[in-house]
């Protein structure tokens, strides 16, 4: 249930041809020609792969993603441009920017971004000697609801964009060496409302699940479109705050079934004494099953938890004048 479900393909508002056609000609080759000079294979997925490149009419290192060469469809480079699309048009300190998209000569699409040198917060939370020491704090818990802020921030300027992005987890979150959060893997997002021209799938267009099973919202695993906004993500933040204080997945099955089950039940969660009254509040309220009595919006949330965050300060200071 910790892998993420990908969905069909999805009705676009134009036919891919076109757009593809529509497209600049970018060349990334390890040969010293064009603007992209290729200089490493940076990671790979199922369908994409990711370089390192030097962009050499500015002189930086980039990331520059592209279908596999074994992975060509059509599925492949919708998928690629949606990812490219949405990402692009969200400007924010804590989204990767977009540098640009175009084509390359083998007309396969390939888009350009910042180069992120860090590690996921899955992995840190995993093995905390691989936080970057940036981010250190005598109170561990400090620390990762600092990276939960910046998080919450994106989502909620996301969705001022009307862009849902449906897969919020640990390992969608990037940290880097200078203090950088970025949530990244925008592949699977929808438009909140259909706009006319823009090729980005709407939460009306969903007829079968995507997401993480672990971490999804009941209409999420219910396909439940009509009750799809703001709340849902508000859910995988709360899903995610829960794996910070917990190390466990909100929900937990012997297989996939189950876990999608457990999803779309969605009972409230029995926390230990270990985890304070009020953040073990905040995560039931977020990911309640009824979207009522969830937070609205992403900011609900984060204003939430960093009421929690200072309160909890005051207490640390009179039990310290105390002492």
């Amino acid at each position: 249930g910790g892998e993420t479900l990908v969905p069909p393909d999805l009705r676009q508002s134009r036919e891919l041809g076109v757009l593809v056609d529509e497209l600049p000609k970018l060349t990334a080759s390890r040969q010293n020609e064009g603007e992209l000079r290729v200089t490493a294979t940076l990671g790979q997925g199922g369908m994409g792969v990711v370089y390192l490149a030097r962009q050499t009419t500015i002189g930086r290192e980039v990331a520059v993603k592209t279908i596999r060469e074994d992975r060509r469809s059509t599925t492949a480079s919708r998928e690629l441009l949606r990812e490219a699309w949405i990402t692009g048009r969200l400007e924010h300190p804590n989204i990767i920017p977009v540098h640009s998209i175009g084509i390359d000569d083998q007309q396969r699409p390939l888009f350009v971004m910042k180069r992120v040198e860090g590690v996921s917060w899955a992995d840190a939370l995993e093995d905390p000697s691989r936080l970057p020491e940036i981010f250190s704090r005598e109170d561990a818990l400090e620390a990762n609801l600092d990276i939960l802020d910046d998080v919450c921030k994106a989502v909620h300027f996301a969705h001022s964009r009307e862009i849902l992005h449906r897969d919020i987890k640990p390992d969608n979150v990037m940290l880097g060496a200078h203090g950088e959060v970025y949530l990244v893997d925008w592949g699977i997002a929808l438009a909140l409302e259909r706009r006319d021209g823009i090729a980005i799938p709407c939460v009306h267009d969903i007829t079968s699940p995507a997401g993480t099973p672990a971490f999804m919202a009941p209409e999420m695993a219910g396909v439940k479109t009509d009750d799809f906004g703001p709340w849902t993500d508000v859910y995988l933040l709360g899903a995610t705050l829960h794996f910070v204080l917990t190390q466990e997945s909100r929900h937990v099955g012997n297989d996939l079934f189950s876990t999608m089950f457990a999803a779309f039940r969605s009972a409230p969660f029995e926390y230990t004494d270990e985890i304070p009254d009020a953040l073990a509040t905040i995560c039931n309220k977020a990911t309640h099953k009824e979207i009522s009595e969830r937070y609205q919006n992403a900011e609900e949330l984060r204003r939430a938890v960093a009421e929690f965050r200072r309160h909890r300060a005051s207490i640390r200071v009179s039990e310290k004048a105390r002492s």
